[in-house]
Order: C-alpha cells, then sequence, then structure tokens
C-alpha cells in the first residue's frame, strides 16, 4: 500500500513525509509504462458504517494535524457514486485520498529482480545467513567478507536487534459483478479492512493486525471479520470466490518505527512493520548515501541509531548540519 495518508489511522505522523517522498520515488523507479502493472495511483477511497462516521472525523483530524489536509478531500454519496458507483447506496461518507495507490508484489518483485540483475547484482536463493557482522557474512562453515554488509532481514535479525513479530493475515477472492476501480478502506474499531483490486482482477482483502508470532493458516476469527466487512460493503460480495489465503509476520520494534543502525562496515534496515513498500524507495535511497560514505539528511536523524552491537572504536554515519 502507497497509501501515507490512509495509514495515519494506525502509523505515526513521523511516517507521512517518508511514505509521501517514497510514494513519489516509485513512480520515478518503475516509469509510466509499469503503471497499471506493477503499481496503480488512481487513489485511496476511505469510507465507514454511520455508526463509524466518527472514525472518518478523527482521521480528517489527524491528517490536518500532520500537515497535510491538503491532500484529503472528505466526500459524500454523489462523490463516492462517481469514484466507485457500485458502492453509493450502501456508503455515504468517507474521505478520498488523490495520488495514493498500491505496487502488486507477485508482479513487482519478480521485475525488480531482472533489474537488479541486469545491473549485475548477483542474487543467491535459499542462502541461510547465521551471522552478520561488520565487514562479514557467516553462511554455515563459510565466512564471506565485504565493505560493507546491508542486513535486511527482518525476524531473521534477531538477536542482534529487538523485534517482535506481528501477524498479519488476508484473503485474495475473485469478486464476481463487483469491480473496484481502487482501494477501499472500510473504517471500523473492530474490523478495519482494505480491499485492493489486482491486475489479475482478483481482489486482495486483508490484513488483520494481531501479536502473534505464530504463523500458522488463517484463523477462523479472522477469516470470518475479514469477508464479513467485505460483505457489509456489498452483498453481491457472497458469490465472489475465495482463491486463496495467507499470513505473514511483520517485523516491528517497540516504536513500530523503521531504524537504521549505522556503523563502518555494516548497516542494518528493519523495523519497517506494516510499511515496508511504502517506505522502500526512501530508505533505499538513504542505505546508498551509507554504502557511498556520504552524510545522511537531516530528515533521516529520527531513524538512526550507531551500531549497537559494532565495535566502539566504529564510527557512525554522520548527519548533515542545517
Amino acid at each position: 500500500m502507497l497509501a501515507p495518508l490512509s495509514e495515519l489511522d494506525v502509523a505515526e505522523p513521523e511516517l507521512v513525509s517518508l511514505g509521501l517522498d517514497s510514494a513519489q520515488r516509485w513512480g520515478q523507479i518503475l516509469g509510466d509504462d509499469a503503471r497499471g502493472d506493477l503499481f496503480d495511483t488512481r487513489g485511496s477511497l476511505l469510507v465507514a458504517h454511520r455508526p463509524e462516521w466518527p472514525m472518518l472525523t478523527q482521521l480528517m483530524r489527524r491528517i490536518a494535524d500532520a500537515g497535510v489536509q491538503d491532500r484529503a478531500e472528505a466526500v459524500g454519496v454523489d462523490q463516492i457514486a462517481t469514484l466507485e458507483p457500485w458502492m453509493a447506496s450502501r456508503l455515504r461518507r468517507g474521505i478520498f485520498v488523490p495520488g495514493e495507490g498500491v505496487v502488486h508484489p507477485e508482479r513487482l518483485l519478480p521485475a525488480l529482480r531482472t533489474r537488479a540483475e541486469a545491473a549485475g547484482v548477483v542474487v543467491h536463493d535459499g542462502v541461510h545467513v547465521d551471522r552478520v557482522a561488520p565487514g562479514r557474512l557467516q553462511i554455515g562453515s563459510q565466512a564471506r567478507e565485504a565493505d560493507m554488509v546491508v542486513d535486511c532481514r527482518g525476524l531473521g535479525a534477531r538477536p542482534d536487534l529487538p523485534l517482535r513479530g506481528v501477524r498479519g493475515e488476508y484473503v485474495v477472492v475473485r469478486p464476481g459483478s463487483v469491480r473496484p476501480a481502487r482501494p477501499i478502506r472500510l473504517m471500523h474499531p473492530r474490523y478495519p479492512l482494505y480491499i485492493v483490486p489486482r491486475p489479475d482482477g482478483t481482489l486482495y482483502v486483508g490484513a488483520t493486525q494481531l501479536e502473534s508470532e505464530h504463523d500458522g493458516p488463517v484463523h477462523v476469527r479472522s477469516a470470518l471479520e475479514l469477508l464479513s466487512a467485505l460483505y457489509s460493503l456489498d452483498p453481491r460480495f457472497a458469490d465472489a470466490e475465495i482463491e486463496r489465503s495467507g499470513v505473514g509476520l511483520r517485523p516491528a520494534l517497540a516504536d513500530n518505527l523503521p531504524r537504521l543502525e549505522v556503523g563502518a562496515g555494516l548497516l542494518r534496515i528493519n523495523g519497517l512493520f506494516r510499511h515496508g513498500f511504502l517506505l522502500a524507495p526512501r530508505l533505499c535511497a538513504w542505505a546508498a548515501l551509507v554504502v557511498e560514505g556520504r552524510s545522511l539528511p537531516p530528515a533521516a536523524e529520527p531513524f538512526v541509531r550507531p551500531l549497537s552491537s559494532c565495535d566502539p572504536h566504529h564510527r557512525a554515519m554522520p548527519i548533515e548540519e542545517g
């Protein structure tokens, strides 16, 4: 999800500027010819049933507090009917955020790998890294040396980082006659929902957020919540076909904010929580500065820490003044 304003219902305000910058960078990275296939930016529509209308008001307040109120618009039944005609008879109040969008991971990741390999990157599949240290990787009994190691292992970076896994569950359905044109979010205190139309005609329906590291199949309770919330948007979703369901664990730190740990020979990037695709371009740009030995911009300062497990004589990356 490339939706920094929509995520303000659960995200920290510090991430808004990073998310806006990253969302723009995805377009620059992928190019207009990939629009619709690898990513889409037709905006996000957030809606709520009448009892949850105060949640829309609260989100608009958070958007205003973040200083980006000009990027979102409160909409009524007429605007909803224009944006999503199938929805207008049931949902009468919402928020539209132009320019927000999504990436399609099933197509995006292979495309990025192809580009990386064309640029000379060597990819090793199925490799388990046992230990990461400044300038050194331990893979089984083999040690590999490097000028700079960039550690992006997610939960695999424990115990070097105090990470926890946050469980997220989703369902993919083929919707039949109901065809949303853009990502839709349903605001609800217990059953928040987003649905994302995919290029293959399916809908990605997600996602729960559970403080659990259990990575087993989707629970019945979660499936009921997701599918009931989907049905509440339009009864015709009862005829949608369930194609698959899945579970993932989001790597998160205590504050749910990303962190870069920087030292000579080692850079750790982790804690992206539920904002991995959203923040990746901005964090990769900072990683490139570290690898090149250049100073990081002031905007990076809240997210940068000296490398906690590195030798105290190793020098941390400087931050630009001003």
